[in-house]
C-alpha cells in the first residue's frame, strides 16, 4: 500500500508518512537491504518547496535504531556502526527540527491569508490550513520532547560501543563510552 502511494502520488501531502511507513514494515519483514535505501530516502530528504519534508527527526532515529538493531541481530555489525555513525545526534536533529518548524510555519501562514477568515474547515483551503496547524504543532511537540530529552543520545551511542565490543575495537568503544558518561 505505501508503495503504491508513493507511485501513485509521488508530490502527495502525505508522502513522508508513506515513506516512514514504508521503512516499518520492510524492518518489519526484515528487509534489511530495502529498509537501508528507505530510511536514506528519508534522512536525506530535502523540500524544494518546504511543503515536503520530515516533520519529527526523532522518529527518523527511532527507525535508524530499529534497523541497527536487527543488523546487529543478524551480525552485520559494519554495516550497523555505519548506519549509526551517520545518524544524527540529538543537536543535530534539534537543529533540523527547528528549521521544518520554521518551513511548516511560513507554509501555514500562507496557507491561512489563502484561505482568508473563512473558517469553514470543510473548504479545501481551511482543510489544508487546518492539516497544516496540526503538522505544526506535532512538530513543535516532537521538539520539545527532544530538547527535554537530555539523554537522547545515548541509545545511539550504546549501540555503536556495542558493535565497537563486538568488532574487537576497544579503543573506540572506550572513546564511546567516554562520550556517553560525558
Amino acid at each position: 500500500a505505501f508503495q503504491t502511494y508513493l507511485r501513485t502520488y509521488p508530490n502527495g501531502s502525505q508522502i513522508n508518512d508513506a515513506r516512514a511507513g514504508m521503512t516499518k514494515a520492510l524492518i518489519a519483514a526484515k528487509r534489511m537491504p530495502e529498509a537501508l535505501a528507505a530510511i536514506s530516502s528519508l534522512r536525506n530528504l530535502r523540500s524544494r518547496t518546504g511543503s515536503q519534508g520530515i516533520d519529527n527527526y526523532a522518529a527518523v532515529l527511532a527507525l535508524t535504531l530499529d534497523i541497527a538493531d536487527s543488523l546487529m541481530a543478524e551480525k552485520k555489525l559494519s554495516e550497523a556502526l555505519d548506519l549509526l555513525q551517520t545518524s544524527r545526534s540529538r543537536d543535530q536533529v534539534i537543529e533540523r527540527q527547528r528549521q521544518r518548524i520554521l518551513e511548516l510555519d511560513r507554509i501555514y501562514r500562507q496557507a491561512s491569508a489563502t484561505a482568508g477568515g473563512s473558517n469553514d474547515a470543510y473548504s479545501a483551503l481551511g482543510a489544508n490550513r487546518d492539516a497544516l496547524a496540526t503538522r505544526l504543532n506535532d512538530a513543535r511537540a516532537a521538539l520539545k520532547s527532544v530538547e527535554e530529552n537530555t539523554t537522547f543520545d545515548i541509545p545511539r551511542l550504546l549501540r555503536e560501543g556495542q558493535c565497537y565490543m563486538e568488532i574487537n575495537e576497544p579503543g573506540e568503544d572506550t572513546a564511546v563510552s567516554n562520550e556517553i558518561l560525558a
